[in-house]
């Protein structure tokens, strides 16, 4: 295990860390705390918790179209976090270009999703979630190209340098929501918040561990 607050890049050589945007591995795992709030169905009262979540890699295929793997609890679906919510799966895809994510609703169709992308059968679809590479005003996986305006696409606010390399932040903004991320090449997602303008539901997650693949 690594934790974060004594990460150092000695661990890990940063070459290696910055090979892959998002290190999808099989068995690697990513440990999150996360303040969460939510609006009780029918009602106007307003919940608050904390909770622990975790993304892991369950299955991984490295391809000529780059890596497919199945990942268990990506950090976006805390937004309209509930009681009860369990981490889902989605079909990540990740290129030289960026990362895409499909969800699916059992393991079965994850399992299929990832072979016909592989086999090359299905050409990948789903939400991008990064670009490649990612320049400080730049604004991608737009909705509608023709607007100018930074909402309704992932515009890259700043670029930070710290112990994590350099780390960026981008937000999607709607007029409804807005969803912040914090990324680090070759470790993956720091942190996530997100916010909905009208009924309350809200989180903020940041990353507690980050634990690779075992070689």
């Amino acid at each position: 295990m690594k934790r974060l607050a004594a990460f150092a890049f000695a661990f890990i050589p940063f070459h290696a860390l910055a090979a892959a945007q998002i290190p999808l591995e099989k068995g690697a795992f990513w440990n999150y705390t996360a303040n969460v709030s939510w609006t009780t169905v029918n009602s106007s009262r307003v919940n608050h918790a904390v909770i622990h979540w975790q993304t892991k890699v369950l299955d991984a295929v490295n391809s000529s179209q780059g890596t497919t793997a199945i990942v268990s609890g990506f950090p976006n679906q805390l937004a309209w976090y509930e009681p009860g919510t369990k981490p889902g799966l989605d079909v990540v895809v990740e290129t030289a270009n960026g990362l895409w994510i499909n969800p699916v609703k059992s393991q079965a169709e994850a399992q299929a999703l990832l072979r016909s992308i592989v086999d090359g059968e299905v050409m990948n679809g789903g939400q991008q979630y990064l670009e490649n590479p990612l320049r400080i005003g730049d604004c991608f996986a737009a909705d509608d190209p023709g607007r100018h305006d930074g909402f309704y696409c992932w515009k890259v606010l700043r670029r930070i340098a710290d112990n994590y390399g350099n780390r960026w932040e981008m937000a999607y903004r709607t007029v409804a929501d807005r969803m912040t991320i914090q990324y680090a090449p070759g470790i993956g997602i720091i942190c996530l918040s997100y916010e909905h303008h009208g009924t309350v539901a809200s989180s903020s997650a940041r990353l507690e561990s980050y634990h690779p693949a075992d070689k």
